[in-house]
């Protein structure tokens, strides 16, 4: 699957022109922000945690700044 999508991205970048890469770059966000959601919730169920269980000042803490 990894291999599909990585063939895809190429593939979008060889067929656009030049002045649309930024538009296919942004296309992928969506995307990458899924993937890193994806790895937080494994990683925190592997920590027998949730969303929930954290408080945003954990966050904060650590620089990262999520509003509410």
């Amino acid at each position: 699957m990894l291999w599909i999508g990585i063939i895809m991205t190429a593939q979008a970048f060889q067929t656009t022109s030049l002045r649309h890469a930024p538009a296919v770059a942004f296309g992928l966000f969506p995307a990458v922000a899924a993937y890193g959601i994806s790895v937080m919730e494994k990683t925190l169920g592997a920590a027998g945690k949730s969303w929930e269980a954290i408080s945003l000042d954990v966050f904060r803490k650590s620089g990262f700044y999520i509003t509410e």
